[in-house]
C-alpha cells in the first residue's frame, strides 16, 4: 500500500513539472508573437531621426528631404552608401528584430553631365523622326535642348508636351497636335517610321483633398486609351514607346506642388507596363534613376528651386540618352 502510495505521489510531481514546462513554454511562445521590435532611423549627420516600436511586424517607410547639393534615394542597413538602396520611400518592409537603416544620398556633384556633343541623335537609318510627348518634364527637357545643344540637333526631334497636364489633356488636345505632326511627315509608305515616346501619368497620380490615386483604375485608363490609339499610330508607320513615370521625393513636394507618393509611382508604372499591348516597348528609366541616382535640382529655367519633381538639366540629358540608346535597338 505504502509503494502505491509512493508511485502516486511521483506521478503526480512529474505530471505537475510537465504542466509547469507547458505554460512557460506557451507564455514564452506568446510572449516571443507580441514581442516588440525597433527601428531606427538615421539622418545623414548620423544622429537619430526617427525610432518606431513595432509589434505588427511590417512598416512603411518614410521618406527624406533632399539636403542641398543631394537627392535622397533610399535606404540601406550600411552607413554612407551614395547610391543602390536596399529600400525606399513608401516600401512596406518585414521587421523580426532590431533593426538601423541609414539614408542613401546621391551627390548631385558626381552627376554624369553629358556634353552635347556625347547625346545620340535620331538614327536616320531606322526612324525619320523622334516625338516626345509628355507633360511638364518633357517640356523641360525640350527646353534643355534649346537652351544647351542649339545648332541642328534637334531638326529630328519633336516634342508634344503642356506643363501640369495628363490622359485628358492627351484625349483632347494633344493627340491632335501629335497626328499633325505625325503628317506633316509625309505619306508613311515613303517615309522611315516615327519613334513616339509616350510619358504621361505623373500628373493623374497626384493627391486631391487628401484622397490618392486609383493606380489600378487609372492603369486600366491608360492602357486601354493608348492601345487604342496605339492601332491607328501603327498604321501610320509609327514605333511606340512609353517611358516609365521616373522618380519624385514626395518630401519636397508637400512644401512645393501638389503631393503624389513614390510607392504610387511604382505601383502604376508596373501596372501600366502590364496594360499596355505589344505594340508598345515599355522604356523603364525609373528602376535606374532611382537605384543610380538623379537630381531634381530644376536648373533649366533662372530662380528655380528643388521641388522634388523636376529633373537637372544634366539628369534630362541622361534620361534622353537612355531612351535613345534603348529605341536605336528596337
Amino acid at each position: 500500500m505504502k509503494k502505491i502510495k509512493r508511485l502516486l505521489v511521483l506521478w503526480l510531481l512529474i505530471f505537475t513539472a510537465l504542466c509547469s514546462v507547458n505554460a512557460v513554454h506557451a507564455s514564452s511562445s506568446a510572449s516571443a508573437k507580441g514581442q516588440a521590435v525597433h527601428l531606427t532611423l538615421y539622418r545623414k549627420s548620423g544622429s537619430i531621426l526617427r525610432k518606431y516600436t513595432i509589434r505588427s511586424g511590417q512598416k512603411k517607410l518614410p521618406g527624406m528631404k533632399n539636403p542641398e547639393g543631394y537627392t535622397f534615394l533610399g535606404w540601406s542597413t550600411r552607413k554612407g552608401q551614395r547610391n543602390n538602396p536596399k529600400y525606399y520611400a513608401g516600401q512596406i518592409i518585414s521587421i523580426k528584430k532590431d533593426m538601423k537603416l541609414y539614408p542613401v544620398f546621391f551627390n548631385r556633384a558626381n552627376e554624369t553631365d553629358p556634353e552635347p556633343w556625347e547625346l545620340p541623335g535620331v538614327n536616320r537609318r531606322k526612324y525619320s523622326k523622334v516625338i516626345f510627348v509628355g507633360d511638364s518634364r518633357t517640356y523641360k527637357m525640350r527646353d534643355t535642348f534649346r537652351r544647351q545643344c542649339g545648332g541642328d540637333f534637334m531638326d529630328y526631334l519633336d516634342f508634344v508636351c503642356k506643363s501640369g497636364q495628363g490622359i485628358r489633356w492627351f484625349q483632347e488636345e494633344g493627340y491632335a497636335l501629335l497626328k499633325n505632326k505625325i503628317q506633316a511627315e509625309g505619306p508613311a509608305s515613303k517615309r522611315k517610321p516615327i519613334a513616339i515616346v509616350f510619358n504621361l501619368g505623373v500628373n493623374d497620380l497626384r493627391y486631391v483633398n487628401g484622397r490618392g490615386p486609383d493606380c489600378d483604375a487609372l492603369a486600366k485608363l491608360y492602357g486601354s486609351y493608348f492601345n487604342r490609339i496605339g492601332r491607328t499610330l501603327a498604321s501610320k508607320n509609327c514605333r511606340l514607346f512609353y517611358m516609365s513615370v521616373n522618380p519624385l521625393n514626395s518630401c519636397m513636394l508637400k512644401g512645393h506642388a501638389a503631393l503624389r507618393r513614390e510607392e504610387d509611382v511604382r505601383y502604376f508604372n508596373l501596372a501600366l507596363q502590364n496594360a499596355l499591348n505589344s505594340r508598345f516597348t515599355y522604356l523603364d528609366t525609373h528602376t535606374r534613376l532611382a537605384k543610380y541616382g538623379y537630381s531634381t535640382k530644376n536648373d533649366v529655367y533662372d530662380n528655380e528651386t528643388d521641388d522634388g519633381l523636376h529633373y537637372s538639366m544634366a539628369t534630362y540629358k541622361r534620361i534622353y540618352r537612355l531612351v535613345m540608346d534603348k529605341i536605336a535597338r528596337v
